[in-house]
């Protein structure tokens, strides 16, 4: 994928955070994690986003399993 096509994948997660469910977030960040060019697209506050958005679903979570 092209530059601009990470940057347009990276805003979308950045932008969609705040309402992403418990299961968005951990496909997220497992996918961020998997994409190193995906991962260097996201912004210092996209990552406080995301990492917010973990924060915040984290409860329903556990041990890997939704609850």
């Amino acid at each position: 994928m092209s530059p601009p096509g990470w940057a347009g994948l990276a805003g979308a997660a950045e932008k969609t955070a705040r309402e992403m469910n418990p299961q968005g977030v951990a496909n997220t960040l497992n996918a961020l994690c998997k994409l190193e060019a995906a991962a260097a697209a996201v912004s210092p506050p996209g990552w406080a986003g995301l990492a917010g958005a973990a924060e915040r679903t984290a409860r329903e979570m556990r041990y890997g399993v939704l609850m």
